[in-house]
């Protein structure tokens, strides 16, 4: 946008509701429901007031939880290389932040088998992604070749009785779950496709921002280095140490202290 017409953004600040927008753009994409539809009385408030379940205590409990989960998958990845490899560098972020977020979000199947599931899931969620932006401006997704297929597909891995056997779900996910729950009015697709929606909103700007970070310390290793010596830092000062046999515990006020990161 051009800046010089910011003014007129701000003074037409009622007009331009985003909050409409987003309801209207994410019932569409997602297809389900607008949540503000009369015949869901609350459930949009009910939703937003979800939002403070991520902050405070319970965000130090979610983000612990994706520290476990980020050292499990390199481990994991660590575990079944016996030699150097080459990889695109936004697959493996895509690869690490993916699975680690659905794992930290989702929990676990106690049958599946978890990271077969999640790597299917993941090449999906990849090609959908890319053509959300088309979604977004409203092209009908029957002109996006397969989308609608791989969306279903996607929404599938949501449904309720799959949800009720998972383990080890997040509060938030847990909240949001039991408020859909109580409108009857909404079909097991609908609640399936909601689901969908936050694990979109989760990761979809948090791969690319991972990516990037990424790109920048590989390309200049005076921040690298930096970076280095203040994760290295906090670890001595509280008694820890780096390598594939420890697991590194920091707390939100640590990361919070790394001005660096």
């Amino acid at each position: 946008m051009d800046p010089t017409q910011f003014q007129y953004v701000v003074r037409n600040g009622k007009k331009l509701d985003f909050h409409e927008f987003s309801n209207e753009m994410a019932s569409r994409t997602f297809n389900y429901p607008r949540l503000s539809e009369s015949k869901f009385p609350q459930l949009q408030d009910s939703m937003h007031k979800i939002y403070k379940i991520m902050q405070g205590k319970p965000l130090d409990k979610l983000t612990d939880s994706m520290m476990i989960n980020l050292q499990r998958v390199f481990k994991w990845k660590f575990s079944q290389a016996t030699d150097w490899r080459t990889e695109n560098m936004y697959q493996f972020c895509c690869s690490i932040m993916f699975e680690a977020s659905f794992m930290t979000l989702y929990g676990r199947d106690p049958v599946a088998d978890g990271r077969n599931v999640i790597s299917e899931m993941r090449e999906k969620f990849t090609k959908f992604d890319a053509k959300f932006p088309y979604l977004v401006i409203n092209v009908p997704i029957a002109l996006l070749g397969d989308t609608k297929s791989i969306r279903e597909e996607l929404i599938q891995y949501f449904m309720p009785h799959k949800m009720n056997v998972r383990r080890d779900l997040a509060e938030v996910i847990e909240a949001r779950k039991d408020i859909l729950e109580n409108y009857d009015v909404l079909r097991d697709y609908d609640k399936a496709a909601h689901h969908f929606a936050f694990l979109w909103a989760s990761v979809g700007n948090t791969i690319p921002a991972t990516f990037w970070a990424m790109y920048y310390l590989v390309r200049h290793p005076e921040a690298l280095a930096s970076v280095r010596d203040e994760i290295d830092h906090l670890l001595q000062s509280t008694g820890q140490k780096r390598g594939p046999n420890y697991d590194i515990h920091i707390t939100r006020e640590q990361l919070d202290s790394l001005v660096l990161l």
